[in-house]
This record gives structure tokens, sequence and C-alpha cells, in this order.
């Protein structure tokens, strides 16, 4: 009897055994599978990332391209905008007053007056003759104009001097 209680107990541990394996098998299988599926999103991070990289490479390669553009462009025209400072410093008040003393100007001189006021005062309001000459005759009207600076231009401004 005493076997058969044995074989009887280690049934039931066999059977509670079997369970437990059972058990240990579905979670390494559950734990195997997130490991698997961890794996590929990492895999995919890790080509999306290859390719983010190219993209980076390329628009780093036009970004070059485009900023020797702009330096070449650059040095092109850095010769006539030196000239050209030198020419509005060169010119005499003497000029300034000629201008100022017509009563009614050429419709071409008016216009690029008009076209140097807006931008040297950042303006989109229309000048009157009257307006211009006054403002011909402040003592900063060449420091203005050989100084200007276009990164300070308001949209509008640019806008209307293209018009």
């Amino acid at each position: 009897m005493e076997t058969e209680e044995q074989v009887k107990e280690l049934q039931v541990s066999l059977k509670e055994k079997n369970r437990e394996l059972v058990d240990k098998e579905k979670e390494a299988n559950d734990k195997l599978q997130l490991m698997v599926t961890e794996q590929n999103a990492a895999e995919t991070k890790r080509e999306e990332s290859i390719r983010m990289q190219g993209d980076l490479e390329l628009k780093q390669e036009e970004i070059k391209h485009r900023q020797d553009k702009v330096n070449f462009d650059l040095s092109q025209v850095e010769p006539a905008l030196i000239e050209a400072q030198e020419a509005v410093k060169g010119i005499k008040k003497s000029f300034l007053d000629e201008i100022r003393m017509m009563g009614s100007p050429p419709m071409l001189v008016k216009l690029t007056l008009e076209a140097v006021l807006c931008l040297t005062t950042n303006s989109v309001n229309p000048l009157s003759w009257a307006d211009i000459r006054q403002l011909m005759r402040r003592d900063d009207f060449i420091p203005n104009i050989s100084n200007f600076n276009t990164e300070h231009l308001k949209p509008s401004v640019s806008k209307k001097i293209q018009s």
C-alpha cells in the first residue's frame, strides 16, 4: 500500500509539475514573442534612422551647394555695392539743393526719390514732393542711404518697391 500511495503522490506531483511546465513554457513563449516584437521594432527604427541619415546628408549637400552659390553671387555683387556706396557718398549738397529747388520734378526723379525714402524710412506711406524735399534736407539723408540694411526692411515695404 505504501508504494501505491507513493505512486499516487508522485502522479499528483507529476501532474502539478506538468502544469507548472506548461505555464513556464507559455511564459517563455510570451517572452520570446515580446523579444521578437521588440527586435522588429528596433530594426524598423534602425532602418528609419539610416534613411533619415541619408536624407540629412542629401540636405546638407544641398545646403552646401546653395551656400557656395550665394557666396559666389555675393562676391560678384559686393564690388558693385561698394562702388554704389562710394557714389552715394560722393553726392554733393549742391546736387541735392538743385533737386529740392524744383517745384515739380520730372516723374522719374520723384519716383526714384520716393522709392529711396520708402526704403530708408521703412514706410509704405505715400510721400508728396514737399515730404520728399523735407526728408532730403535732413543731415542723415546720405548716411541713411549709405548705411541702408535690408535685414530690417519690412516685407510690406519690399513688396511696394517691387511693384
